[in-house]
């Protein structure tokens, strides 16, 4: 991989600038190799686990991956909701309502 990095920042120095700018090349590399190239390789596979599943099946399965099936992990959004700002207007993120499709904007906090 060592080639392969240095090729990059040889060729495109801006390329160590590409956020998270804490990330050197080459993490970013091997952030693209697992998300793009070794994920698309999995994608048969995982498809076929849903093969003989019908409508039915599948939008149970959907609906399992539904807001109001997660579980709120508490100290961690008060911990989040603390300390999130939307970007450049220092203002507090708006809530979200359980089962809205939308985020109210005058409400904040």
């Amino acid at each position: 991989m060592k080639p392969l990095i240095e090729w990059i920042d040889k060729v495109s120095p801006t390329a160590k600038y590409t956020y998270p700018t804490s990330w050197a090349t080459e993490r970013h590399v091997y952030r693209s190799i697992f998300q793009t190239f070794l994920a698309v390789s999995f994608v048969d596979e995982f498809a076929s686990l849903f093969k003989d599943m019908d409508k039915k099946e599948l939008d149970e399965m959907a609906h399992s991956f539904h807001y109001d099936k997660c579980v709120q992990r508490e100290g961690l959004n008060k911990i989040l909701k603390s300390h999130a700002v939307i970007s450049g207007e220092g203002l507090p993120v708006p809530k979200y309502a359980a089962g809205s499709e939308e985020l109210d904007l005058e409400q904040g906090q």
